[in-house]
């Protein structure tokens, strides 16, 4: 349900990778459905929608089409549907950030510094499937080869990445920078392997996107703002050129997050694209005994809280706090049994259930029991309000996708988890 009103359904074939709106009113499958559409309930040996749901973003966001791979962007109020970490599809769902580099995807306008390099426009196709994608050019002086945007990036945590691809020089860095931390984060990247050369600060990765085209990215915490860089890496980061060594860039970011986010596109000014807010009513979709499971994968932890699931207004949910740890809790009629689990990593999908058992609250990682607990009681959903899903209070939201997210109203046994 959008900010009008009005109900849109989506599911996806993991086969095909093919998104169709669909009437899911009707809808009922078995354990094994693969719905991207999110919140279920299952009753009788199925799997049923139950009552209402919404989606809203108050910002218009981007993807990468899982269909062809291309950069896309998609209306306000509408979700985005990526490839997971292990190639299924599922749902995109993000907090607020904002993208700090101005003109982030036209390197000949004056705000990017240019330094021993010039930068031609709309030269090479780029990932959006346009010809879009400029072209940064060495010069013949001897000294760092680079583009970038001095002191825009705010204190605190701090991640830029570059879309960038192999020119006639196939390797590139990407750095942030300031004068009291010096590089606070830095790595070098090769465009035709794909792989991280090397990381000398922070932390850095590196994601195929198609075509030649490599998100590469460093992320690390400055004590005051920062500047952003990508230089032209040719055996070193100072070389003398030749006037004809190139890289290709399409896009440039730079956000107060731990990790990059969804591509924000800037003109003149800093560019905020809206949280993704995904909710189902809470009739329907909560039960005292009950298993909910779903797949997801979450882009990083560092400095962060992040919810998975919440029935908002009571404390029954799961959530990363700001350590990385897996947080689980009922507060039910004994009292609050929380349960902790560390064995999940950053971009891997995972499979999370969570069972409530006449008092017995247990976790399941990727099919096996990781923890469980007992001494709460029964959960109580009095002034419970929506069950949110990818957030947690409206407050914290997940940084990642999810998909297969289901509610069953018994708990399921082992051998069941390891097989739903």
């Amino acid at each position: 349900r959008d900010s009008t009103g009005t109900k849109t359904y989506f599911a996806v074939d993991e086969a095909t990778g093919k998104v169709t709106q669909v009437d899911l009113d009707g809808m009922m499958g078995n354990i094994r459905d693969t719905l991207v559409e999110i919140p279920f309930k299952r009753t009788n040996d199925e799997i049923r929608l139950s009552g209402t749901q919404t989606f809203t973003r108050a910002s218009t966001g981007t993807y990468v089409d899982p269909l062809d791979g291309l950069v896309k962007t998609a209306a306000v109020d509408t979700p985005r549907f990526e490839r997971m970490a292990d190639g299924g599809v599922g749902i995109l769902l993000e907090g607020s950030s904002t993208n700090y580099l101005l003109h982030s995807q036209d390197f000949t306008q004056a705000a990017w510094i240019k330094n021993r390099v010039t930068v031609t426009g709309n030269t090479v196709t780029g990932p959006d499937g346009a010809v879009s994608a400029d072209t940064i050019t060495d010069d013949v002086t001897t000294g760092t080869h680079v583009i970038g945007q001095p002191g825009i990036l705010p204190a605190g945590g701090q991640t830029t990445y570059y879309i960038l691809s192999a020119g006639t020089i196939s390797t590139a860095e990407v750095g942030i920078w300031n004068g009291t931390d010096g590089f606070v984060a830095d790595a070098v990247f090769d465009l035709s392997t794909g792989t991280i050369v090397s990381n000398a600060s922070g932390t850095a990765k590196i994601k195929d996107l198609g075509g030649g085209w490599y998100w590469c990215e460093v992320s690390g915490t400055g004590t005051v703002a920062s500047d952003s860089y990508c230089y032209i890496y040719n055996g070193a980061r100072s070389y003398t050129g030749t006037g004809t060594g190139t890289i290709h860039v399409w896009h440039g970011q730079a956000e107060n997050l731990p990790f990059g986010s969804s591509i924000i596109p800037t003109t003149t000014a800093a560019v905020t694209r809206a949280a993704d807010v995904c909710s189902v009513a809470v009739q329907g979709n909560a039960a005292i005994n009950h298993t909910i499971i779903m797949d997801y994968d979450i882009f990083g932890f560092a400095g962060l809280i992040q919810g998975l699931f919440k029935y908002r207004g009571i404390t029954v949910d799961a959530y990363y706090n700001s350590l990385g740890q897996l947080i689980v809790r009922n507060y039910g009629s004994a009292g609050n049994a929380w349960l902790s689990s560390t064995s999940t990593s950053a971009n891997q999908k995972i499979r999370l259930a969570v069972t409530q058992n006449n008092g017995v609250e247990s976790i399941y990682i990727n099919g096996a029991l990781a923890a469980s607990v007992s001494g709460g009681g029964d959960p109580s959903y009095a002034g419970a309000l929506d069950l949110d899903i990818g957030n947690f209070s409206l407050a914290s939201p997940l940084f990642g996708h999810i998909r297969n997210f289901r509610i069953y109203d018994r708990a399921l046994t082992d051998a069941e988890i390891a097989a739903a």
